[in-house]
């Protein structure tokens, strides 16, 4: 595997290399905020081979826990976490919403950009 793709960032592969292994680091792949439509989505994407590790997929579910608090508090903002699972050209896609305990499929890459670009919220 690749280093700099296995630890995300060189911040990432200097905590592993100089900190005690007493707490996770997580390297998330997309934010995606579209203030018009108020909605803030925290996106984790793995390849249909890809495991997701035990330390990350607990933060996951945390931030979905806190964001799902959030949701029922206030209503300016929503707050989503996907773990999306696909491969280029993402003609099958799996969207796994952790906020609403929820999945999503999308058969062709069109769909799945328009769900990106927020085109279905």
């Amino acid at each position: 595997m690749n280093e700099d793709r296995y630890y995300g960032s060189d911040l990432n592969k200097w905590i592993a290399e100089n900190c005690p292994k007493t707490f996770t680091t997580i390297n998330i792949d997309l934010l995606l905020f579209k203030r018009t439509k108020g909605i803030l989505r925290i996106v984790e994407s793995k390849h249909s081979s890809e495991h997701m590790g035990k330390s990350q997929f607990e933060v996951l579910k945390l931030l979905a826990w806190l964001f799902r608090l959030a949701n029922q508090f206030q209503q300016k903002i929503q707050f989503e976490v996907y773990i999306i699972t696909g491969d280029l050209p993402y003609n099958q896609v799996k969207i796994t919403d952790l906020v609403k305990k929820d999945f999503m499929f999308f058969d062709d890459s069109e769909s799945f950009k328009r769900w990106i670009m927020f085109e279905d919220a």
